[in-house]
């Protein structure tokens, strides 16, 4: 079976999406290479005919790379990374080293969130799509998009399917679906459920807890119904997810911060003020005592960081345990998502060489997730709290009570979203065209006073009064996204008109985009430390509109050889800094972030080929994007609290090749394989010092500063989340087995990456703090998966497998979370170790 591969796929056999046992049985009659359908420009075509940079992974090869989550996408599709902060439920995708302007898709419609971490069930396909996209259908996207499609109900068939896998760490997964046919020819119905349950890895110090075990449950239903030229496919879907936090070990430490150097001398300067506050609320007793305490505390919790920082630095072992809470504070991961898209298409009667489809898009989703624990690798002393999202997308309750914090799950965030096509096929493909609308409109709950999204408590209290949580966001009154788009592209066949294989497209999108948040800030009130809102309100809102376009030419040379180039442009819209006025003094900081513009060009080949009976595929493309306005998450102080926010910081340029291929040596042997090498560099970005060090008249500051200020040039910092390179290599081996005693493959894959960063200030980070390279990036690593399956065991329909992932027990950071220059550590969220386990499958009735 051959591997996933950009833009292209290929096996011994037919279609990837059918069994290992018929591959090997088309395999007998020699390599071939299959015809693999995408819908990447809303038509089914051959993904060797279309001009874009696609990576398609079928149901089967999802299972056979063993993909259970959105985000393992990454290791099969150059140039998508996973950007995940503090926790790794709310990674987000990275495409070409872009977290914004990527969008994910369910059934052709926005969803999950914007999280890369859900898990996958009952999925037909999966479809990832690299460059600017919009022009076509759903939301403006400067990066790419990322397209899921569940397997819809078939009607007349009777049948199901059952997937059992068990494993080392208690490993116990399921799924299970049924296909009931209600009427024939017109109404089916489809229920999917799935439960994943796989323990911690990553041990809490002398206790029995472990972090980053797996616990959610998904269910779904889909109605497909049809009669004449329309036809209705309905999903509903929900997802629980309730398992412990995610582990940050510390990885870095920089003792040069300067509460970890305050004496007993220097207290009285640094804490006589909070300690004379805490005596007249009645938290402590009198200044000179609360004073020693704090000062006392301080130096314990920056012991600690070099107790921890020196068993780190002892060895790998040492990276799967991490102290747990200094004060016992609750930990756990928990979200629930539900939604429901309904897609209809009504296909018109043809007038005379037209043929006319309609469709039309609907989808609600509701969408909230909390996070409870410690954040600093040393069991909280120097960071804990909650927070609804790392984002701050969606809104939680979170509070505290005394100086204990009592985090909950909140209300959702919901999403509406409607979208009305029309496509047209002009003279059997002389030009094919898409036009249509889109409409998506997005709400916080209203008066959120229970609590809030993000409350934190640093170096265990002591600069506030009640040794307590600090409120970094305020309460929500009122916050609601809304965009507008229509657009249309189509594509002329200049080969029908005579000019030998030649195709142009063009695509055009105009957006208009509306934000606005209300908030309220929080009040502590003592002594019971409740936080509740103020009465000043403060308003936030950004109105931005913009435009994409697209224009590709490509010409098919022979039917196995075409090239293509391709020019587009993509917006994609700005938003709120859901932080309040406290925030203005953060270094690059304004209420709200602009949009952001990127001017792409790539140019790409699709052959098919074989020499010497040895039938192989390679595709191939380079790529350069502009950035204007680039958008990037920094990380700053607002008092005691530490928080993250969006500024348009730079211009970048963004450079690049792909390339995937498959070879087909054998009717026994497939090898595929993915390669992508990014350069990227920032192209302007002068502005303050992002950790507000350096002052005016300091030499680092650029001649050119305003007077006052100090502004440097930061366009040294290498781009995050973008690896310069990385790969996979899958091979898989078919012995040779009677056919009555079914079919044996045996995989390996290999993936390798170079070293990543996990901060867009990574330079200047290093500039203060040499020794922290390790605390905001991954050295480069390899990974390796094995499996062997026996698909349809003695004609039983049987089927089943052994694995092994991550088989030489690589350690290597997932994320990291540096913090260096603000409270003085960075954390890491290590991926998982050596796992193995047997998976059993079996499909029933007319599957």
């Amino acid at each position: 079976m051959s591997s996933v591969a950009t833009v292209l796929m290929a096996s011994a056999g037919s279609a990837m999406a059918a069994d290992a046992s018929d591959e090997a049985e088309a395999a007998k009659d020699g390599p071939t290479l299959e015809t693999v359908v995408v819908t990447a420009r809303r038509v089914e075509e051959n993904l060797q005919s279309v001009p874009a940079t696609v990576t398609a992974v079928s149901a089967d090869q999802l299972r056979k790379q063993n993909i259970v989550a959105v985000s393992d996408l990454a290791t099969v599709t150059p140039s998508l990374s996973i950007a995940s902060y503090f926790n790794s439920m709310n990674a987000r995708f990275a495409v070409r080293g872009l977290t914004a302007g990527v969008t994910t898709y369910f059934s052709d419609a926005p969803c999950c969130g914007g999280i890369a971490s859900s898990p996958f069930m009952d999925i037909a396909s999966t479809q990832v799509l690299n460059g600017p996209q919009g022009t076509l259908f759903g939301r403006s996207s400067a990066a790419g998009a990322v397209l899921i499609y569940p397997q819809r109900p078939v009607l007349n068939e009777y049948g199901g399917s059952i997937d059992v896998t068990v494993g080392n760490y208690g490993r116990a997964q399921f799924t299970g679906v049924v296909n009931v046919p209600l009427i024939e020819d017109h109404l089916a119905v489809r229920f999917a459920v799935n439960s994943n349950h796989v323990d911690g890895y990553t041990k809490v110090l002398n206790t029995s807890h472990k972090y980053d075990d797996v616990q959610n449950q998904q269910y779904r239903l889909g109605v497909e119904f049809k009669a004449g030229n329309f036809e209705n496919y309905l999903a509903v879907n929900y997802l629980s997810v309730d398992q412990a936090a995610t582990s940050l070990v510390l990885a870095a430490y920089n003792p040069n911060i300067g509460i970890y150097n305050v004496t007993a001398a220097s207290g009285q300067a640094v804490f006589g003020g909070v300690c004379a506050t805490a005596v007249a609320q009645g938290y402590a007793t009198d200044v000179n005592t609360c004073v020693a305490q704090r000062v006392s505390t301080v130096q314990s919790i920056k012991q600690q960081l070099i107790d921890e920082q020196a068993r780190q630095d002892s060895g790998d072992s040492a990276a799967r345990s991490t102290p747990g809470s200094y004060d016992s504070q609750i930990d756990f991961s928990k979200l629930r998502h539900a939604s429901a898209v309904n897609v209809s298409e009504y296909h018109l009667d043809n007038a005379g060489p037209v043929r006319i489809d309609l469709k039309n898009i609907f989808s609600y989703d509701a969408f909230v997730s909390d996070v409870s624990g410690t954040y600093d690798g040393i069991g909280g002393a120097a960071e804990e709290g909650a927070f609804a999202n790392a984002f701050y997308s969606n809104f939680g309750v979170n509070n505290e009570q005394g100086n204990r914090l009592t985090p909950k799950l909140g209300r959702p965030l919901k999403t509406y979203t409607e979208e009305f096509q029309i496509h047209a096929d002009v003279a059997d493909g002389l030009l094919k065209a898409t036009v249509g609308g889109f409409y998506q409109y997005q709400k916080a709950p209203e008066n959120n006073f229970e609590g809030t999204t993000n409350v934190y408590k640093l170096f265990s209290g002591v600069l506030n009064p009640n040794l307590g949580y600090n409120n970094a966001v305020g309460f929500i009154v009122k916050s609601t996204s809304e965009e507008k788009a229509v657009y249309g592209q189509g594509t002329l066949d200049v080969s029908k008109w005579g000019v030998h294989g030649l195709s142009l497209t063009a695509g055009y999108r105009y957006s208009w985009d509306d934000t606005s948040q209300t908030t309220l800030p929080a009040v502590i009130n003592n002594p019971s430390g409740v936080y509740t809102p103020g009465t000043t309100p403060s308003r936030t809102g950004i109105k931005s509109k913009g435009y994409n376009y697209t224009f590709s030419a490509s010409e098919q040379f022979t039917d196995r050889f075409m090239v293509y180039v391709t020019a587009s442009r993509a917006y994609v819209p700005g938003g709120v800094n859901a932080l309040g006025q406290a925030a203005e003094s953060l270094p690059n900081f304004k209420p709200t972030y602009d949009a952001e513009t990127v001017k792409a060009q790539e140019i790409g080949m699709k052959a098919d080929f074989e020499i010497g009976g040895v039938v192989a595929r390679i595709n191939a493309d380079i790529y350069n994007n502009d950035f204007e306005n680039i958008t990037e998450q920094l990380t700053g102080l607002i008092g005691t609290t530490s928080v993250r926010y969006l500024a348009n910081i730079a211009g970048a340029k963004l450079r690049g090749f792909e390339m995937a291929g498959t070879v087909i040596p054998s009717p026994q042997w497939n090898i595929g394989f993915t390669y992508a090498h990014n350069d990227a560099k920032y192209t302007t970005w002068t502005g303050s010092d992002p950790f507000n060090i350096a002052k005016p008249g300091d030499a680092i500051c650029v001649a050119d500063s305003p007077a006052g200020l100090c502004y440097l040039d930061l366009t040294n910092n290498p781009f995050p989340y973008m690896p310069a390179d990385q790969g996979h290599v899958t091979v898989t081996y078919y012995p040779p087995v009677d056919a009555k005693r079914g079919t044996v493959a045996l995989m390996a894959t290999a993936y390798a990456q170079s070293r990543e960063y996990f901060e867009a200030t990574a330079a200047r980070d290093l500039q203060l703090l040499p020794s922290g390279l390790d605390g905001i990036s991954q050295k480069g690593y390899v990974t390796l998966n094995l499996r062997a399956e026996w698909t349809d065991v003695n004609q039983s329909g049987w089927n089943v497998a052994a694995f092994v992932n991550n088989a030489t027990d690589e350690l290597y950071a997932a994320g990291k979370t540096p913090q260096l220059q603000t409270l003085g550590f960075s954390v890491a969220n290590y991926a998982a170790p050596r796992m193995f386990g047997i998976q059993i499958w079996k499909k029933f009735g007319g599957f």
